[in-house]
């Protein structure tokens, strides 16, 4: 069937490239950033804001994200959005590059991770909370 198939996008010339694999799993580092009370109005106001408390809320939203995509250091970064969340990862290992290029990639994304943390804990009332591990993240490749 993969014989046959046409691509369009970058996305699929990645498929083509991988097409005899069926997954891959690739070292990283992954850092967890929220906003501490983001909750709090929601329970307290039985999740029924006002117009004016959405818009803090939006506010406070695009200052968060705002601080994480200024600070952002590598294409091969991947970032996750959802709510008062920030889910930002690095690979470990790339195949095209030195190992003195790999460290300062990652010492960037590790300096620009703090960074944001720092500016969002300085600009916000309440502040995140930034959580650094280690893990595995796990690619699958359609055929």
């Amino acid at each position: 069937m993969t014989e046959n198939m046409e691509y369009f996008s970058g996305l699929d010339e990645k498929d083509k490239k991988y097409q005899n694999k069926q997954f891959e799993i690739i070292k990283n580092l992954a850092v967890w950033s929220d906003l501490l009370g983001f909750g709090k109005d929601f329970y307290k106001n039985q999740w029924e804001l006002d117009y004016q408390k959405w818009q803090q809320i939006d506010l406070r939203l695009k200052k968060f994200y705002r601080h994480h995509y200024l600070n952002f250091a590598s294409i091969n970064e991947y970032i996750f959005i959802l709510n008062d969340v920030i889910v930002r990862t690095i690979p470990l290992v790339w195949r095209d590059t030195t190992m003195i290029n790999q460290l300062f990639e990652v010492s960037m994304w590790i300096r620009n991770i703090i960074i944001s943390h720092v500016n969002v804990n300085k600009n916000d009332n309440i502040g995140a909370r930034t959580v650094l591990s280690y893990g595995e993240r796990f690619n699958s490749f359609f055929r």
